[in-house]
């Protein structure tokens, strides 16, 4: 196994940090060192849907996470150590997570669970007061370990050391969010997952309620109060880390008048405004994304951006949507107007002050 399975590829992460620093250190003043490292691991290590394809599940993702949190960690330091008062820049990783929500009070542990092992394996070893790994996830995945006749746990341990280096080790909590799901456990079920794998160790059934969906797309669901109690559970795990959010957005199959986009984005900011009255430190709000772009697997069929690319033209013309219009709008004005239509057959224009 090669890549974030490879322990030696910590100090050669570091290694391209340390480039990366030098080379642009002085005028990019914001480094994400990780995007999305669930998504890294479990789809391109322990599945065979994003690269590298490995399918090594309950495994390779397990030693992909251990080193991914270790590489992190390692251009955190040397940014630290090496170029921070030279250069005056922040350095974060940027964590993936969907809110889950249990079925019922009953389900509330699956519901933890599942928030632990997707997110949690990532932001308890950075922001927690323990660091290391999440104990709910180190005790579950030792225990099947053992039960499937492993000598050790399939989640490599973290040193006292390596707990240490971790800890701490990001200047924002980079939070990419899109939806919400509903999730409980039933051991009286037949079992789907693999084994070993990721899937038959969180062990949980997650879905999402029919009424959540907004127009044609089936790839977000619009759950906007998903968002606030996401916001709320990292304030109060983590001790209210600063929290930056790198990504939000609704796909859709394209066109000009973007009328679910509008209402997603409106809803998840009035969220996110719900969140801040909650005590929340919030410092910024990204959008996903300015243009439509290649969406992995999903191709060009899930349209994230404000403006519209017309890939049949060689000049892939772009065309604002009425999603920008209406996210200029709430940056102007610094307020959410639910009303406010714009007039599209208006150019839209970067407005000097804003």
């Amino acid at each position: 196994m090669g890549g974030w399975t490879n322990n030696e590829i910590v100090k050669w992460f570091g290694d391209y940090a340390r480039v990366i620093f030098k080379l642009f250190g002085d005028r990019v003043k914001y480094f994400i060192t990780i995007n999305e490292p669930h998504q890294v691991c479990e789809l391109g290590y322990g599945e065979d849907i994003l690269a590298p394809v490995l399918n090594i599940h309950g495994i390779a993702d397990y030693l992909c996470t251990r080193n991914i949190l270790l590489g992190h960690a390692k251009a955190y330091h040397i940014y630290n150590e090496e170029f921070r008062v030279k250069q005056q820049g922040k350095i974060f990783i940027t964590i993936n997570a969907e809110w889950f929500e249990p079925k019922t009070k009953d389900d509330e542990k699956a519901a933890r669970d599942a928030r632990q092992f997707t997110w949690g394996v990532y932001a308890h070893p950075i922001f927690s007061k323990t660091g290391n790994f999440p104990p709910e996830m180190i005790k579950r995945i030792a225990d099947k370990s053992a039960a499937q006749g492993f000598l050790r746990s399939r989640l490599p341990e973290l040193s006292s050391t390596e707990v240490k280096f971790v800890q701490g080790t990001s200047d924002f909590f980079g939070l990419n969010h899109y939806s919400t799901h509903i999730v409980y456990r039933d051991e009286s079920l037949s079992k789907t997952n693999p084994v070993p794998s990721f899937g038959d160790d969180l062990d949980i059934i997650a879905y999402q309620l029919p009424e959540w969906k907004i127009g044609r797309s089936n790839f977000t669901k619009y759950v906007p109060w998903g968002f606030r109690a996401l916001f709320n559970s990292i304030s109060h795990q983590y001790g209210n880390p600063p929290i930056l959010v790198t990504e939000n957005g609704f796909a859709t199959h394209g066109g000009i008048n973007d009328e679910d986009r509008v209402t997603y984005y409106r809803g998840y900011l009035n969220a996110l405004l719900d969140a801040i009255g909650d005590g929340v430190d919030i410092r910024g709000y990204t959008a996903w994304s300015l243009m439509d772009n290649f969406e992995w697997t999903k191709g060009y069929t899930e349209r994230f951006g404000l403006y519209e690319v017309d890939f049949n033209d060689p000049n892939r013309t772009r065309t604002p949507r009425k999603s920008a219009y209406v996210l200029k709008e709430i940056i102007r004005t610094r307020s959410i107007d639910p009303n406010y239509e714009p007039d599209m057959n208006q150019p839209l224009t970067i407005d000097s002050g804003y």
